[in-house]
């Protein structure tokens, strides 16, 4: 038997498949095997019985050579580089960009297409194999820039946007505590909670680590689900759901009530915008005032007292769609969103088609990174969500956000490569078990 599936993996060109294919292939001959055994026939004699009727070993693997090999997700992969052109293009187009400023970040987007593409040809299952050294590795590096990298306006340059990689990392966390009961859900939810204060403390962005705690509490759910722990479907979900709400309405609270004041004006303007006309809230009324003058096609007249407010929203580039509106009317903004749902959709389907349970979790946590930033941004522009700075993909200046969204599409390009090739167990079994 072993002379026969050697031979058949020795067809298959893509030697990290072949592990699986063995495997697959000695527990179907031996299942045979004794299935013949049950019906009288002799050990040596079933085997060999098992082993002659699988077929010809070369074309068997010859076959299997042409199912088990990567595939490349094509439509991702052009939807990435499109949209990472178009977003320099966008980022110029609304005075974003200029002089200097074009290059670099033509270059930034190089560079962020380079890292992709690297990543894109490597196995994502490394996220598996090392889940906790790469989070402890990452957290160092994460604190160290912290301290040592370069301030702009009083934050380290670029630190709450790379932030967000912590998202696929968790996955291989996670990975690792399958098959547990419930102290491994508690571990979980810890960890969460611990990644969720380092952001805070480190990259003082709140909203990162809000949207970091979301994205992760919606990942254990997801691992609760598909039967990661062993415990109680129901009783983790109502915990996962405690934990969801419980967070973000603890940290309101305290900002309300005890943080800085300009932070707790901040929240009550978005909650009673009306109230804090002439303060904090001025703002959502320009954003309204914008939405309701835009027309379909064609820049807003923008004049007075407005204008001098209009100009406000162009300091960052998180309002970049208000000012794509602005300039070129509502169709553009239509058409931004329709990219994002576009871009959303085909990594949503990457996501539900993955068998391979940490490819699934890797994938789900990078498509939440892009969901949640994507619908922060679009709230954001409607006046809809609480006025601060936020990354919009593809369409935010800098190293950070154009090299962060080029790690989450090459992992989610990667987990797709290697849909058929890695299985389940794969990461345990080269790192030892766990």
């Amino acid at each position: 038997m072993e002379e026969f599936i050697r031979t058949i993996t020795e067809q298959i060109r893509y030697v990290k498949a072949r592990e699986g294919v063995a495997r697959e292939l000695s527990d179907h001959i031996s299942d045979q095997a004794q299935a013949y055994e049950a019906d009288g026939e002799a050990p040596e004699k079933a085997l060999e019985r098992a082993v002659r009727e699988m077929g010809d070993p070369v074309e068997i693997g010859v076959a299997l050579d042409r199912v088990h090999r990567p595939q490349a997700e094509w439509r991702l992969l052009l939807m990435t580089f499109v949209f990472s052109i178009l977003g320099v293009a966008i980022l110029w187009a609304t005075g974003y960009l200029s002089g200097n400023t074009v290059g670099r970040q033509c270059f930034y987007t190089l560079m962020g297409l380079c890292v992709m593409t690297g990543i894109y040809f490597t196995d994502y299952s490394i996220i598996g194999k090392y889940g906790l050294m790469i989070y402890l590795l990452w957290t160092a590096v994460f604190v160290l820039y912290s301290i040592a990298g370069p301030e702009v306006n009083g934050r380290v340059q670029g630190l709450s946007i790379t932030a967000y990689l912590y998202a696929p990392v968790y996955a291989g966390v996670l990975y690792r505590l399958r098959g547990k009961g419930w102290t491994a859900l508690i571990k979980g939810i810890a960890m969460l909670l611990v990644t969720a204060m380092i952001v805070t403390v480190f990259s003082s962005s709140i909203p990162a680590a809000i949207n970091l705690y979301f994205t992760g509490t919606v990942m254990l759910g997801i691992a609760v689900w598909s039967g990661w722990f062993q415990v109680g479907r129901k009783r983790a979900i109502a915990l996962l759901t405690a934990v969801l709400v419980t967070g973000p309405a603890l940290v309101v609270c305290y900002y309300l009530y005890f943080g800085a004041s300009y932070q707790a004006m901040r929240l009550r303007a978005f909650l009673n915008p009306a109230a804090y006309a002439t303060q904090a809230g001025y703002l959502y009324g320009v954003i309204r005032e914008g939405l309701a003058n835009a027309r379909l096609i064609g820049g807003m007249s923008v004049d007075g007292a407005f204008a001098g407010s209009w100009s406000a929203l162009s300091e960052d580039t998180a309002f970049l769609p208000l000012q794509l509106i602005g300039s070129y009317g509502l169709l553009a903004g239509y058409a931004l969103i329709a990219a994002a749902v576009l871009f959303l959709a085909r990594s949503v389907r990457i996501t539900c088609r993955q068998r391979n349970q940490l490819g699934r979790m890797v994938a789900a946590a990078c498509v939440l990174v892009f969901l949640v930033n994507c619908c922060e941004g679009l709230l954001l522009n409607a006046g809809a969500y609480p006025l601060t700075s936020v990354a919009i993909p593809f369409l935010s200046r800098g190293w950070a956000a154009a090299w962060t969204y080029a790690v989450l599409a090459g992992l989610l390009l990667s987990v797709s490569r290697h849909e058929r090739v890695v299985s389940d167990g794969m990461a345990r079994r080269e790192s030892g078990g766990a």
